[in-house]
């Protein structure tokens, strides 16, 4: 990976844990103050915008020039978790030599969800 890449790699993972530690401070604020099931973006640590429905927030995102790979969209009165389980399945490069498949688990702190 050149260094271009990593620095940018590494801004988006700064700009996640920004925006998750907004969102967990923000988390009361928005319930009080938004109906249940409203989307918020949250982009640089503030609410950028809000929306009835997933496909209006993203028109918003795209409206204030905001790259989505920056931006965390959360709904209102969802509770989040602090970290998730994601399972894959694992096949053998080489599935003439190896026949078995191995099922993996991650556990991902908050801002690590994504890849």
């Amino acid at each position: 990976m050149n260094s271009h890449c990593r620095a940018k790699k590494m801004s988006e993972h700064s700009e996640r844990a920004i925006n998750q530690a907004a969102y967990r401070r923000l988390r009361g604020f928005i319930d009080a103050n938004y109906p249940a099931g409203r989307f918020l973006a949250i982009s640089q640590g503030e609410i950028v915008a809000d929306a009835e429905g997933f496909n209006e927030i993203n028109f918003a995102i795209q409206k204030i020039s905001a790259h989505s790979s920056e931006v965390l969209v959360v709904q209102a009165g969802v509770d989040y978790p602090d970290t998730v389980t994601i399972f894959a399945l694992r096949q053998s490069p080489c599935p003439v030599a190896e026949t078995s498949n191995e099922i993996r688990t991650k556990e991902f702190p908050p801002g690590q969800w994504s890849t």
